[in-house]
């Protein structure tokens, strides 16, 4: 009889000849109870259900499967400064766990240090953009592991940066995916960061394309020292020869120097 006058409350099928009176208080009480319990529980396991058909699987026949099988995207726990074109180049490497592509999915490098402005003023986290050089606009289509290359140049926080000197740096690099899965829609973001005693110089990703269709991702993060040799220059070392062995920090505050050092001496003229 407990049984059915439940089921009958939470699927609202009727009582029959059972009813409650205002007699009955601890009925009423109970009634309340089981009806609230019973919508609480609805909404659980709807929310459950949605949730679990939403998110894409990890699993992929052709991949290694990760300790973390909840990542659907996978970056390589190693940055690494290597010779692209005879120029210096910041890589790293990417991967999709997912069995889904992701739509207009965009990569964005950043760094963080602290920067000193014309005033003498440091700024302690000062965020610089990083160029990202062989994707239009940052656009991304990975449907295998892919490299994104920065270039170290002029422009580039990292200009002047030497291998000497990659230790004591204090920065933070941070990659960050947007996009949106294709099945679903839902907008997604992931990222990561790596710091100067992640970085390794003079070393290149190892293959891991198994066969055509396949990875191997078990060499995901695997990476091969390479020859670190005479042919490794900046982009702009023509025009800033003088510049390659000055430490980055003072790369960067070369040209406040400068402006206060021409102020001196028209200062001292007058």
């Amino acid at each position: 009889s407990a049984l059915l006058f439940s089921i009958e409350t939470q699927h609202t099928i009727g009582y029959g000849s059972r009813y409650i009176t205002t007699e009955c208080i601890g009925g009423i009480l109970v009634l309340t109870l089981q009806s609230s319990l019973g919508y609480l529980l609805q909404v659980i396991v709807t929310q459950i259900v949605f949730t679990k058909l939403s998110r894409p699987t990890g699993e992929n026949s052709s991949c290694y499967r990760f300790e973390k099988k909840s990542q659907f995207v996978v970056f390589s726990e190693k940055a690494l400064i290597l010779s692209r074109g005879n120029l210096l180049t910041l890589t790293f490497r990417i991967g999709n766990l997912s069995a889904s592509q992701l739509i207009s999915a965009t990569v964005r490098l950043l760094m963080i240090r602290e920067r000193r402005t014309l005033e003498g003023e440091i700024v302690p986290h000062q965020i610089f953009d990083m160029e990202i050089t062989h994707l239009r606009n940052g656009q991304l289509f990975f449907p295998r592991p892919t490299v994104v290359e920065h270039v170290i140049n002029s422009r580039s926080p990292l200009y002047g940066i030497q291998k000497s000197t990659l230790a004591k740096e204090h920065f933070e690099i941070i990659a960050i995916i947007e996009g949106a899965f294709d099945y679903t829609g839902f907008a997604c973001h992931f990222r990561t960061s790596y710091l100067p005693s992640e970085i390794l110089w003079g070393f290149q990703f190892s293959s891991c394309d198994s066969t055509l269709e396949a990875f191997d991702y078990k060499k995901f993060n695997n990476a091969q020292l390479i020859d670190c040799g005479s042919l490794w220059k900046y982009e702009d070392e023509g025009e800033h020869n003088n510049e390659q062995s000055i430490p980055n920090s003072a790369v960067h505050f070369s040209a406040a120097t400068n402006l206060i050092k021409q102020q001196q001496q028209q200062s001292n003229l007058e």
